[in-house]
């Protein structure tokens, strides 16, 4: 009875911690799925105000009054957009990142004209999110060509008439005419504001620029995402950290110093900012607000009317609870195995503690030459079962990945298919190889004369050493000269452990027989390749892994940089 009372106990442990992980993917997937709140803005001509937001084109007047909502879905777009451009005939241009394309819509006839397509063929497809800007008296369209680093000119046909030098711009992000032939980038890699000129249809040098790193904006917050004049000549900025996310609203006066920065509270992540009549519009998607700045540069409220407001609401209501359900599954996922443990402690149980490999006082006799102790048979057969699941695994994995990214319809740069295939091709051979060629580790070979060592790895080299020089622990581990040698894995042990304890382990002296850390540490003194090895990596990895942290430019700007050598679309 009490042994069926702890499995009960154990089996509601995992069924309570599957569906704490079903509950944190689920919560995962709505939140990722939702329709975001206000993410792009767009001042038209006539002083409207277009927001984009949950799903929908959202006119305004200038005051906040919704007059029409169009659905996304009606013009045959996705629900997330990357540019909303008002033109002076009503049309809008829409911008999306995936697929990385820009059209010019009529609203009242719920139609799109791609304005990219001739682009895609001339000069090689764009990539991932565009910004746009147009020069309505000379009929050109500007294009920031984000992921490949690039700025295009166009002419309201859709005809490209010139693009920027390679590595110019790194991921050049939103931009605005400042008067008719001349236009700001906000040019987010290399952290500044670049001032423009266009004349005879090509791109000339850069007129001025403003950096925009500065000691007002919260740490990490060094990256320039959108801009917005100023009535005092200045400029709007914002500036947001790794990702493009959480950023900060801060004003720069026209001598390019930072003034002051826009509180807008700890959790907050805006996308866009834009000048409206009565102050700067803030459009956060993952709060589902938008809020008016007052010119005094102090926060004014909510902006738009009360259907407008109640909506968003709504949106910041389901997030809530998805967001509530997600953070309760992962503490619970943490809770329900320290509560099951203890319950199964009470009830009498212990966890298994893997008990040190018992050495006899007397070593078993050698006689008549070397005693040789060989991989077991048995434990080859088992590595050989591991290995052919191992390599049908990674093949089936592999031609998964193949076919999702042949159905993808996002195409691939020449970088990461460079990337991705040898990585596929040497993940699913390397088991199979493993099958064809024997590892060296399964045939070696462990002796003694009764007297001294005898170390065979694999290639019949024989190595001779004392005992005092050998070190073991707990039976598990090996360190033989410079070679670590493990003696059991999770198929087994490697050899008979009964003779290796009274042939090889009890001539060991104690001072030997050392635990784990000790081990590694004399193994590392005495240059273990395997553990040396094992470092680098890891250190490497960590670095791979901090070091973008630390210096958020410095990844972008390699990235680009192997773009470019590569030739990447």
């Amino acid at each position: 009875m009490k042994n069926t009372t702890k499995n009960l106990v154990a089996v509601a442990i995992l069924a309570a911690m599957g569906l704490c992980l079903a509950a944190i993917y689920y919560a995962g997937e709505e939140l990722g799925a939702g329709v975001p709140g206000p993410s792009k803005i767009g001042l038209a001509p006539d002083g409207t105000v277009w927001v984009a937001s949950h799903g929908g084109l959202h006119r305004f007047t200038g005051a906040g009054e919704r007059k029409e909502k169009v659905a996304l879905s009606a013009l045959a777009r996705g629900a997330i957009i990357s540019e909303l451009l008002p033109l002076s005939d009503g049309t809008l241009v829409l911008a999306e990142a995936v697929p990385s394309a820009a059209y010019r819509c009529d609203i009242a006839a719920r139609v799109c004209t791609s304005i990219t397509a001739k682009v895609a063929a001339s000069n090689g497809p764009t990539a991932h999110a565009l910004m746009i800007a147009a020069d309505e008296e000379h009929r050109r369209f500007y294009i920031s060509d984000n992921a490949n680093h690039r700025l295009l000119l166009l002419d309201f046909d859709g005809k490209l008439l010139d693009v920027t030098a390679p590595r110019r711009l790194l991921y050049p992000n939103e931009l605005a005419v400042e008067k008719s032939g001349q236009l700001v980038v906000v040019d987010t890699t290399h952290r500044r504001l670049v001032r423009i000129p266009v004349e005879g249809d090509a791109f000339g040098p850069d007129l001025w620029q403003m950096k925009t790193d500065n000691s007002l904006v919260r740490p990490g917050r060094r990256l320039p995402m959108d801009l917005a004049p100023s009535p005092d000549g200045g400029w709007w900025v914002l500036i947001a950290r790794d990702g493009m996310k959480e950023g900060d609203v801060v004003l720069f006066g026209a001598d390019g110093n930072a003034v002051k920065r826009i509180d807008l509270g700890p959790d907050s992540d805006p996308t866009q900012i834009a000048i409206v009549p009565d102050g700067l519009l803030v459009a956060d998607p993952s709060r589902a607000t938008l809020t008016r700045i007052a010119p005094d540069g102090s926060v004014a409220g909510p902006w738009g009317d009360s259907a407008f407001q109640a909506e968003l609401g709504g949106l910041r209501a389901a997030r809530s609870f998805w967001s509530t359900l997600r953070l309760a599954a992962q503490v619970l996922l943490v809770a329900f195995p320290i509560a099951g443990v203890l319950l199964l402690w009470r009830l009498g149980e212990r966890l298994p503690i893997p008990e040190p490999l018992a050495v006899p006082a007397t070593p078993t006799p050698v006689e008549r030459g070397i005693r040789w102790l060989e991989v077991r048979p048995e434990f080859r057969r088992r590595a050989r079962k591991m290995l052919m699941a191992l390599s049908g695994g990674m093949w089936i994995v592999a031609l998964v990945i193949v076919a999702l990214l042949a159905l993808s319809p996002v195409e691939l740069s020449r970088a990461t298919v460079l990337l991705a295939a040898p990585v596929l091709v040497v993940s699913a051979l390397v088991p199979l190889s493993l099958l064809i060629w024997r590892p060296r580790a399964w045939r070696m070979r462990l002796g003694t004369d009764g007297r001294r060592f005898f170390f065979d790895p694999g290639n019949g080299k024989v190595e001779e050493h004392e005992f005092s020089a050998l070190v073991s622990s707990n039976g598990r581990q090996l360190l033989v000269g410079k070679k670590l040698i493990t003696l059991r894995v999770g198929v087994g042990p490697l050899f008979v452990e009964d003779d290796l304890r009274g042939t090889i382990l009890a001539r060991i002296p104690p001072s030997g027989r050392v635990n784990p850390l000790r081990l590694i540490a004399r193994a590392l003194g005495r240059g273990s390749r395997e553990l040396w090895a094992i470092l680098i990596i890891v250190a490497i990895g960590t670095a791979l892994l901090l070091l973008p942290k630390l210096f958020p430019a410095m990844a972008p700007y390699f990235k680009a940089i192997a773009a470019q050598l590569l030739g990447a679309k």
